[in-house]
């Protein structure tokens, strides 16, 4: 990115124009900060924690800090501030189009702002930066502020001097008042040394208006490129791994016999033996535990401490907005992050250091819809989905995959109540003969009753692929979902009868003095994976991870990121003659 606000990038004396503009804008919240002091101390407190972001040139942080500032209330006196400084942000994180769109709106929503003109210079660069001379030439020439004057012809001197003399001859047709554009296109046509009679005539328009003929050429705008940063990954004796989850003991009801973050603390725990156990393999772990929940301000001060960034692998956050700040961290210092439970694919989004431990919801589809094109009788199938949206995700997901193979869909249907008439409308008409399989994406309970009791009266055997979560229904059995031909996405399944489960449970047991829950299994699994690629690649294992093979796990079935940040692998499990057989394990 060629940026005229890329402080590094170019000479020192633009620097301090940048310095005076931004400098301008603080000066005048601070101003207004003091007044407003005793009545916006939360506003007060957000703006300050971006502007430290910012001057530390974590831009990513900073924008989610902005961000929260945006909307209008009458004690917050920083709304426009929060719009420039978002798009500032953006621009400096490489992410142009976002800026522009908070230009777009501040300009729009705020005609009047008293620093309207630096956002029109903004978005002037931005326009430059991205060859659009023509458009950042109407936005630049439309600012009126005589002390941006300079800084005008500087921005248009460091980019115009890129463009061709063929554009340059096109703009100066638009715009044959700009002095600057006249300036540039004289100096390149007397290079030139062109003898067209057109070029000879257009030196001496421009000659007549400005008079260059008498005068030196200007020396030019210079930037220093920016060399792309390359992360080497090297060895250390200890890793630095941060446990973001909210531990704190204000989330238990008193009145329940379990406690509502006890998941959490059987995923830390199982962290912790994980630790342990890789000691044994001569990896050194060091576990940071923070408690972070669902506000945004711990989290912001915790990204802010400069031993903080000494981390190598980031374990959570579990909720949306502090996940939101930790995301943007993690991409602005190049650390890991790994989000333990979710399936959401949207956590991944403009982050490639977020990880998955499971696979997405959009993934489940894909691979399952591969599934069962290899090894289904190749007939069509149809579908049945729910009303929540990850019904919706993997329904309309699969689907898609399924045709793109070459499949054919019959029906895509969705059923909002479990009765028994509209499960036999979905299937009036097909049969195990007419019929290859049935993708049923639901896991509420009235429905996948209702469809079970409609494949049992009529003694149907289409195979039916399905998610896990129907193992939560008391009234399913085991010899039901084999006679009925189920087979299910189960990436979270736990074979109990397994050696290192047994011995992992048996680890927590004399640890803790109690079974171990999932989430356990889940925190020691997760950490014995990340921790070995640390301990044989370095932190900076995503290149890596992303060329690497499929691998087994200790205790479920296996991970998998190819070309991708969640879990690609997706295990498939059947009943068959009373055992539960994991259909296409990793060899």
């Amino acid at each position: 990115m060629n940026s005229y606000f890329s402080y590094k990038n170019i000479e020192p004396n633009y620097w301090i124009m940048n310095y005076r503009i931004c400098f301008s804008i603080l000066f005048f919240c601070f101003t207004i900060q003091k007044s407003f002091s005793q009545t916006s101390e939360d506003f007060t407190k957000r703006f300050n924690q971006g502007k430290t972001l910012f001057n530390k040139a974590k831009y990513g942080l900073a924008k989610e800090s902005f961000s929260q500032l945006i909307n209008p209330d009458p004690s917050n006196p920083y709304t426009e501030y929060a719009y420039y400084y978002c798009a500032l942000s953006d621009f400096k994180a490489g992410k142009p189009e976002e800026a522009k769109l908070f230009l777009t709106k501040l300009l729009s929503q705020y005609p009047d702002w008293s620093k309207r003109d630096e956002a029109i210079f903004l978005i002037s660069n931005i326009s430059f930066d991205q060859n659009d001379p023509n458009l950042a030439l109407s936005n630049v020439n439309n600012i009126k502020s005589p002390y941006l004057k300079d800084d005008i012809k500087n921005l248009k001197r460091l980019y115009l001097n890129k463009q061709s003399l063929s554009s340059l001859k096109e703009l100066k047709k638009k715009y044959d008042n700009d002095e600057v554009l006249a300036e540039i296109l004289y100096f390149q046509l007397k290079k030139a040394d062109s003898k067209e009679k057109e070029d000879i005539q257009l030196l001496k328009h421009i000659n007549k208006q400005y008079d260059f003929a008498s005068k030196s050429e200007p020396e030019p705008v210079n930037e220093i490129k920016n060399n792309a940063q390359i992360l080497k990954t090297k060895k250390k004796e200890v890793y630095n791994v941060a446990v973001l989850f909210p531990f704190s003991m204000e989330s238990i009801d008193k009145n329940k016999s379990v406690r509502s973050n006890q998941l959490v603390l059987d995923m830390y725990e199982g962290i912790l033996i994980a630790k342990q156990e890789l000691e044994k393999q001569n990896i050194k772990l060091k576990i940071s535990a923070f408690d972070i929940g669902k506000d945004a301000n711990p989290i912001l001060d915790l990204v802010n401490q400069s031993e903080f960034e000494n981390t190598d692998l980031i374990i959570g956050p579990l909720y949306p907005q502090s996940n939101q700040v930790a995301v943007a961290f993690a991409n602005e210092k190049k650390i890991a992050l790994v989000n333990p439970l979710s399936s959401n694919a949207k956590l991944l989004e403009n982050n490639p250091y977020a990880f998955l431990i499971k696979p997405s919801h959009e993934t489940r589809a894909i691979k399952a819809a591969e599934y069962v094109y290899n090894n289904f009788p190749s007939k069509p199938g149809i579908i049945i989905y729910g009303t929540t949206e990850e019904d919706s995700i993997l329904a309309f997901t699969y689907k898609q995959k399924f045709t793109d193979l070459g499949g054919k869909i019959l029906l895509t249907k969705k059923v909002g109540t479990g009765e028994i008439s509209q499960m036999k409308t979905a299937l009036n008409g097909y049969n195990d003969k007419t019929l290859g399989h049935i993708f049923m994406a639901s896991g509420n309970a009235k429905v996948v009753s209702g469809f079970m009791n409609v494949l049992e009266n009529n003694s149907y055997k289409i195979p039916t692929i399905t998610p896990s979560n129907w193992f939560n229904f008391e009234l399913m059995n085991f010899n039901q979902f084999e006679q009925r031909n189920i087979y299910f996405i189960y990436p979270e399944y736990l074979d109990t009868q397994a050696e290192e489960v047994k011995k992992f449970k048996h680890s927590y047991l004399q640890k803790t003095n109690i079974v171990p829950s999932l989430y356990a299994y889940q925190g020691y699994d997760m950490m014995l994976f990340f921790g070995r690629l640390m301990g044989e690649n370095g932190s900076h294992f995503d290149k890596i991870l992303h060329e690497r093979k499929q691998v087994k796990s200790i205790i479920f079935s296996g991970y998998d990121y190819q070309k991708a940040n969640d879990n690609q692998y997706v295990p498939i499990y059947k009943f068959e003659e009373g055992d539960f057989k994991l259909l296409n394990p990793i060899e």
